[in-house]
């Protein structure tokens, strides 16, 4: 009689402990409002038609931009990029230059240092629990609007998803 009060008991054990080992915690790098880490869709598109960045491809093209507090590593970056839609830019947007020297950036990137708080507060980029600079990504569609803009320190393994969105701006 107590054997299926016990079997799930022991399943519910299981499931518990799954998803406390599987399910990662909040990190410094999240949104402070768990419910609003990846919401990205943005239904009031603002056109940001007057953001400087580099090459001047806004309204021309998909772009995508990045926010990282370093630069990453060149062959993550590389294996990124082309992973974005064809045609988009990548626009990779870092608080500080890395070094004196220009680093080798993968094609249809560029990288902006000076101004990248800036263009995170036009933006709309939300501020991570530690309170620094932001790493995730924004996507301005062809038609110079901010389409898409999330907190996501792990961009660079979901570069799929990006181009699902930078596709369907087409």
């Amino acid at each position: 009689m107590w054997a299926p009060v016990g079997g799930w008991v022991a399943g519910a054990a299981v499931l518990v402990v799954v998803l406390l080992a599987v399910v990662p915690q909040p990190g410094p790098l999240d949104d402070p409002d768990e419910a609003a880490q990846r919401s990205g869709v943005l239904m009031k598109s603002p056109p940001v038609g007057d953001l400087s960045l580099p090459g001047d491809p806004v309204g021309r093209r998909p772009v995508v931009l990045v926010f990282d507090r370093r630069l990453p590593d060149p062959d993550a970056l590389e294996r990124f990029v082309d992973g974005v839609a064809d045609g988009a830019l990548v626009v990779l947007a870092v608080p500080e230059p890395a070094s004196a020297a220009a680093p080798e950036l993968p094609p249809r990137t560029r990288l902006l240092s000076t101004g990248a708080g800036r263009l995170a507060a036009a933006t709309g980029m939300p501020e991570p629990r530690d309170g620094g600079f932001p790493v995730g990504y924004a996507i301005v569609g062809p038609q110079g609007r901010l389409r898409y803009a999330t907190l996501d320190p792990t961009y660079l393994r979901r570069p799929h998803e990006i181009a699902v969105l930078t596709q369907a701006l087409r």
